[in-house]
């Protein structure tokens, strides 16, 4: 084999091994796509897993919310009624006194 012929041949033997590299690393590169694929695809599963979870969450904290306010307000009414039932005597004791006023007789 002469001498071009050798260096032809080496040639053709990189550029051979530089055609495998390439389609190697086409394939790796097709793999890890893949993986991303299925690595973005899980996280966004899981997202909505928690976000679904946070929206419940949300919901159960708005019921409980709405029930303490409930209670808060019922106390707060009873803690009114007693002042309302004083108001209410003071109003009835002042309309006897004016009643009485009226109807006794004058000297």
């Amino acid at each position: 084999m002469t001498e071009p012929q050798k260096q032809q041949e080496k040639i053709s033997k990189a550029l051979e091994d530089l055609k495998q590299a390439r389609d190697e690393l086409r394939v790796k590169l097709n793999l890890l796509g893949k993986d991303a694929r299925d690595m973005v695809t899980e996280a966004e599963s899981r997202v909505k897993k928690v976000e679904a979870k946070i929206v419940e969450l949300g919901e159960v904290a708005l019921k409980e919310a709405s029930a303490a306010l409930a209670y808060v307000r019922e106390k707060i009414a009873k803690a009114k009624e007693p002042e309302a039932k004083k108001d209410e005597k003071k109003e009835e004791k002042k309309e006897e006194k004016k009643t009485e006023g009226e109807i006794a007789p004058r000297t």
